[in-house]
């Protein structure tokens, strides 16, 4: 799964309990690991 597809995903997930949450904390940690 592309950061791409789970940035969208990111920006998806209003609600707390959409499963695609999880899709977000991954994006963000991994453009975190990509710009280190």
């Amino acid at each position: 799964m592309s950061l791409l597809t789970n940035k969208k995903r990111c920006l998806q997930s209003i609600n707390p309990d959409d499963m695609y949450l999880f899709d977000c904390f991954r994006a963000i940690s991994e453009t975190i690991d990509f710009l280190n």
